[in-house]
């Protein structure tokens, strides 16, 4: 069988096909690409339009969203808009729905909108976004409103109830101020019968004040008498008052006045040292004792002033001081007589504080040396003892005196020649009577000061000087 195989000169039925193909598409696609620009400006333009009424914010609402899908189904979003504009316009600005406003001058700058959104203080907002706020506002105005209502019924409630307890209380006060009121009249009544009592009473004493001043007048004259004879009386008992007192005071214990000096302590002994015959004593330089210083040694249970001639049972005298004691050397022991810690010391003369010194007086002749004849050198040695331990001694007796020293009383002279006696000059015999004079003058005056006596024996026992002989008799 033969094959038919087309001539060269047949036409190419594929090409011409492809070509018309080729063609074919690229109309279509320069179609497409020419309508999907068309629609692309369109979406922009709308886009544009839509940015000029709505905000890129609104149109993420949901309601918004909700609308131009409407619009986009029925591809009329400017129409759409157009509409939700006008019936906005018509909510607001009251117009008919006639399309006879235009859109721009709702919603420009200048609009009813914006000058209704910045009477409302929400000025630069989109008008959902003011929507929306006052919305907010007008839920918490609303919110407000009811806790306001709340508040008003509960104090009307509380402005009833206290108007009620006013009512009741006024009434109670009322009730009150009327017993007062009836209470006040029976009083007032019972005062002007007081009154008038008082008055009847006020006569009939005044009648009796008459009688009585009369009376009283006579024994008024008969008090003043016995007045007088009790102040009589009086002044003489004073008087006797006074001589006890003064007798009392010779007789006064050492522990009152004057005398209490010769009953107080200096200090007392720490330790005793038989082997070497020392004692400690409790003061030192801080109670301004110095070396030489002596003392007498009383017992506790007798007291100072105690022992022959006051002297105590011992004397010591400081050999050595430190600040806050001292040693002393036992210089006479009486007979039958011990030391022992706790014993006092004493030296009238002796103070521990400088500024308290005491007071001496010193007259008459002592006999320091034992032999029987007091001289004015024993009484210059006793005052320069008394001065060398920190005493002052003064001319003159005063109230400020605390001891008196006196020496042997006043000897009346004599000249022996064998067995006659020569008579006494006139001149001795004056100076002896003044002598005695004024010895008996310091003794009263001592007394009367209360000032206490001391002779040689118990001035020198009692500040523990045993340097002489007289001392040991």
């Amino acid at each position: 069988m033969a094959v038919v195989r087309q001539g060269r000169n047949s036409p190419p039925y594929a090409l011409i096909t492809f070509v018309f193909l080729w063609v074919l598409s690229t109309a279509g696609a320069v179609i497409f690409y020419i309508a999907w620009g068309k629609a692309n400006q369109s979406v922009t333009r709308t886009k544009q339009q839509m940015a000029q009424f709505v905000s890129y914010r609104d149109q993420q609402n949901p309601t918004v969203r909700d609308m131009l899908a409407q619009a986009g189904a029925t591809k009329t979003v400017v129409s759409q808009l157009q509409r939700e504009i006008a019936d906005l316009k018509f909510s607001i600005a009251g117009a008919q729905h006639n399309g006879a406003v235009k859109v721009g001058s709702l919603i420009g700058s200048n609009g009813q909108i914006a000058s209704t959104l910045s009477a409302a203080g929400v000025s630069g907002k989109s008008l959902l976004g003011a929507v929306t706020d006052l919305k907010s506002q007008l839920q918490q105005a609303v919110a407000l409103q009811t806790q306001y209502k709340t508040a008003w019924r509960n104090y009307q409630h509380q402005f009833t109830d206290a108007q009620a307890s006013f009512r009741s209380n006024s009434d109670t006060l009322n009730r009150k101020l009327a017993s007062a009121r009836k209470r006040i009249d029976a009083l007032t009544a019972q005062l002007d019968a007081a009154k008038t009592a008082q008055a009847s009473q006020a006569t009939t004493l005044q009648t009796q004040i008459s009688s009585q001043q009369q009376k009283f007048a006579g024994d008024l004259r008969k008090q003043f008498v016995l007045k007088q004879q009790y102040q009589q009386e009086v002044v003489a008992r004073d008087l006797t008052i006074k001589n006890l007192q003064h007798q009392i005071q010779g007789l006064r214990a050492p522990t009152q006045g004057a005398n209490a000096i010769l009953s107080q302590a200096d200090g007392k002994i720490l330790r005793v040292s038989a082997v070497d015959s020392l004692v400690y004593l409790n003061i030192g330089s801080n109670e301004h004792l110095s070396v030489g210083q002596t003392f007498a040694v009383y017992s506790p249970q007798l007291g100072v002033g105690s022992g022959s001639h006051s002297g105590g049972k011992a004397s010591i005298e400081v050999i050595k001081v430190g600040p806050y004691a001292s040693v002393a050397r036992i210089t006479h022991v009486a007979a039958k007589q011990t030391l022992f810690p706790g014993d006092l010391i004493a030296n009238p003369v002796f103070s521990s504080d400088l500024n308290r010194k005491y007071h001496f007086v010193v007259y008459g002749d002592f006999d320091l040396n034992g032999n029987g004849v007091p001289t004015a050198q024993g009484r210059r040695q006793i005052i320069s003892l008394i001065e060398q331990w920190g005493g002052v001694v003064d001319s003159k007796l005063t109230s400020q005196t605390d001891f008196l020293v006196l020496g042997s009383p006043p000897a009346k002279p004599s000249l022996n020649f064998g067995s006659k006696q020569a008579p006494v000059s006139n001149s001795v015999a004056n100076l002896q009577a003044q002598a005695q004079g004024r010895y008996n003058l310091l003794q009263s005056e001592a007394q009367g000061y209360s000032v206490p006596i001391l002779d040689a024996n118990r001035f020198l026992a009692m500040i523990g000087y045993y340097a002489h002989p007289l001392v040991h008799q």
